[in-house]
């Protein structure tokens, strides 16, 4: 018969705490003195950078620096020599003739383009002048209406406290005519 006892699950399966490693205490961290002694070794290279006093370099440049005042001299000089001596210099065909032609109607074309966005601009300014002006006049004569509603309103509310008045004395001048005429 073969005995339960031998069989643990992997869930209960524990190592001697000799041989468990716990990640606080694992040997793939750094020690105190390795930190140490890298850092020792970074402060002897800084020490050996300032000494020869160049600065350190930070990347490698790959591209020139954009410097257009340069590259017009360089251009000046090199479009003699890039040509090589087996290419004859190129004629200026009619190309070019043509574009010379196009020039004053370009121009026009852009004095023409400006005249009419100015125009433009000002029909826009014109017609934004003209309903600033209408608001206005709008505005002036809703404060008239608004005046004259005020003094009719003011009007007829003192002619109704007339006719009140006139009325109260009314009945007061009967009450006395009536205590009045008993008596004789």
């Amino acid at each position: 018969m073969a005995t339960t006892n031998d069989y643990q699950h992997k869930k209960f399966n524990m190592k001697p705490q000799e041989e468990y490693p716990h990640k606080k205490f694992a040997t793939s961290k750094r020690k105190f003195d390795e930190v140490e002694k890298e850092a020792e070794d970074i402060l002897q290279q800084a020490k050996k950078d300032i000494a020869t006093d160049l600065p350190q370099i930070k990347r490698k440049q790959n591209k020139p620096l954009f410097r257009p005042w340069e590259d017009k001299e360089d251009n000046e000089t090199n479009t003699t020599t890039k040509r090589p001596k087996s290419c004859p210099p190129t004629e200026e065909g009619p190309t070019n003739i043509l574009s010379q032609q196009s020039i004053p109607q370009r121009r026009r074309n852009t004095v023409g383009a400006t005249m009419r966005r100015r125009q433009q601009q000002q029909h826009q300014q014109a017609a934004q002048w003209m309903s600033q002006q209408q608001y206005i006049a709008y505005q002036q004569q809703m404060q008239y209406h608004v005046a004259l509603m005020e003094q009719s309103m003011r009007n007829s509310t003192y002619l109704a406290y007339l006719q009140q008045l006139a009325l109260r004395q009314r009945q007061q001048q009967q009450q006395q005519l009536f205590i009045f005429g008993q008596q004789h």
